[in-house]
């Protein structure tokens, strides 16, 4: 694939908006762990957080190495996001009220009050995405790539943009 220009940090936060799950991949120290996790994306905060329980595996991951990556796929459209960055866990009333909703009410009916549900907020630092042309297409531009002497298959785009 290409390096595309025209991949910048807005491009991003467009392509993520609207995504409902993402792989959140931590550190245990040992491997890497990656869960799939249902993203508030807030791109006016430059954030992506999530519900979740706490303690937890992923928790105390978190908040022994806060250094964590965030994968969005939707292989439907061709797109592929990995997003590096640092993550917290907090269990601030306002954040997790602004979070909450009926995913969160289903996975902690004793509520915010409850105290078993907790907030990861993870800030951006590094994208890199890849858009690649529908199946179709790929395997149209591969075949014919072969009976071309001077054309390589276009794939798609892809680039590493700063968040």
């Amino acid at each position: 694939m290409a390096d595309d220009t025209s991949i910048t940090t807005e491009h991003v936060w467009d392509r993520i908006e609207n995504r409902h799950v993402a792989m959140l991949l931590t550190y245990d120290g040992n491997h890497i762990e990656a869960r799939p996790m249902a993203p508030t994306v807030d791109r006016a905060r430059h954030r992506i957080s999530f519900i979740t329980g706490h303690p937890s595996e992923k928790t105390r991951e978190i908040e022994d190495n806060g250094k964590v990556t965030v994968l969005f796929a939707d292989p439907a459209i061709g797109l592929y996001v990995t997003i590096h960055g640092s993550a917290v866990v907090t269990q601030d009333r306002k954040t997790l009220e602004e979070l909450w909703g009926p995913i969160a009410e289903a996975f902690f009916p004793e509520g915010i009050e409850g105290g078993k549900a907790s907030a990861l907020v993870f800030t951006p630092e590094k994208a890199h995405v890849w858009e690649e042309n529908s199946t179709l297409k790929q395997g149209w531009t591969v075949l014919t790539s072969l009976f071309s002497s001077d054309r390589t298959p276009d794939m798609g785009k892809s680039a590493t943009v700063p968040m």
